[in-house]
């Protein structure tokens, strides 16, 4: 989440800023894309080892306030756990 975060901020930097190096922008862009691909690809349920992105979008993009899930959809892991 930090790679994705300086990314998109690096990368909205670059469009106020007139002369910035094309290799600095699309390094930004890339590690934007990059890190919202490892979320959706790699984040698992630690139970049944199912894709569980939307938790991982939900746990970092949803107000505090928000209901988050705190069971994967497939197989009901309680995700508020630690790892076993």
């Amino acid at each position: 989440m930090l790679t994705l975060v300086i990314g998109w901020c690096v990368f909205a930097v670059c469009l106020f800023v007139p002369a910035v190096p094309l290799p600095v922008m699309f390094g930004a862009f890339v590690a934007v894309i990059g890190a919202l691909l490892a979320l959706l690809l790699l984040l698992r349920c630690p139970g049944c080892g199912a894709r569980i992105p939307q938790v991982g979008f939900a746990e970092w993009w949803l107000p505090e306030t928000a209901v988050k899930p705190g069971r994967c959809p497939r197989c009901g892991y309680d995700l508020t756990e630690p790892a076993r």
